[in-house]
């Protein structure tokens, strides 16, 4: 039987969905039009001309074969690409993706602030993250961030719930959320240090000598490590690329406008709409009272470290 809170959770996703699904047959010529084009003819050539995942192809590849390299895992467009088999080529089943990526996200992510933050505030978390405009967009654009934070919280979440109840079957779900996560974005593997928190938590310093921390490290990154040198081959096959996989110089972090650009316009203006950054500043204060709060101090510490790998990306 669902309890009064967890009905109102569910009531509060079922509304996001629904929202996100107007005008889900809207043409992809909106706000980052370009990225969204790319994926949705990564998706479109899988579905012409063979569902081979490890040779994403573009259409701007001109006389070549457009194979594309430098970048992401193409999981997402070769989910697309499935139900384009199905119900035919339609962009709007790459919104439909993405929508049930964040209805999935927004599940985790309820669940896991439940657990450290209690009933009430998990509530108020999920309700700014299911209508905030920000992530509204991406939610149901058709591009992989969607599904990259999917895969990320319910990566958080279930290592949290190994790490309390241990089981094969959480190790085996915590592996495989991780590992798709860093697959379709590297920096995710930032997400590393909160996951480390909690080692650190329960082993101590003896968490180096547990084996199954170990497996779990190389399951997760050795997968990731493949792709990424296989993509990086891919380049050298027709030269192109979305260079998707350069780290920021270290002379962007020099210019003051590197910080009010990402930390201010990006952050507290466009994501938290001034209000939601006023919100952040509070839960930041408010997180260092409780000890069981690190967890989240770190997750928010590795978004940062996020935002600093990909500053160029910004």
């Amino acid at each position: 039987m669902l309890d009064r809170n967890t009905i109102y959770a569910i009531t509060i996703i079922v509304s996001g969905f629904l929202t996100r699904l107007i005008n889900i047959t809207k043409p992809i010529l909106e706000v980052a039009m370009w990225r969204q084009c790319d994926t949705a003819s990564i998706a479109r050539n899988f579905y012409y001309n063979g569902m081979n995942i490890f040779y994403p192809q573009v259409m701007q590849g001109g006389a070549t074969d457009g194979y594309i390299g430098g970048t992401e895992f193409q999981i997402y467009p070769f989910t697309v690409a499935i139900l384009y088999q199905i119900f035919g080529v339609h962009e709007y089943l790459g919104r439909l993706v993405s929508i049930f990526a964040f209805c999935g996200g927004a599940f985790f992510l309820y669940k896991l602030s439940r657990k450290y933050v209690g009933e009430t505030t998990s509530l108020i978390g999920l309700l700014f993250y299911t209508f905030n405009p920000y992530i509204f967009f991406y939610s149901r654009s058709f591009q992989p961030d969607s599904s990259m934070l999917f895969f990320s919280i319910a990566m958080l979440y279930f290592f949290s719930e190994w790490i309390d109840k241990e089981g094969w079957r959480r190790f085996a779900l915590m592996t495989l959320c991780a590992t798709l996560a860093f697959l379709i974005k590297i920096p995710t593997i930032c997400l590393g240090l909160p996951l480390l928190y909690l080692c650190l938590i329960k082993y101590k310093h003896s968490f180096v000598m547990q084996w199954r921390l170990w497996l779990f490290a190389c399951l997760s990154i050795i997968p990731t490590f493949l792709w990424y040198r296989h993509s990086h081959y891919l380049v050298s096959i027709n030269n192109l690329t979305w260079s998707g996989l350069k780290l920021s110089s270290y002379t962007i972090y020099l210019d003051f406008s590197f910080y009010w650009r990402v930390f201010f316009t990006e952050i507290f203006e466009r994501d938290l709409i001034y209000v939601g950054g006023i919100f952040l500043v509070l839960g930041i204060i408010f997180t260092f009272k409780k000890k069981e709060f690190g967890y989240i101090r770190y997750w928010l510490l590795a978004i940062i470290i996020f935002f600093f790998l990909g500053a160029e990306k910004r």
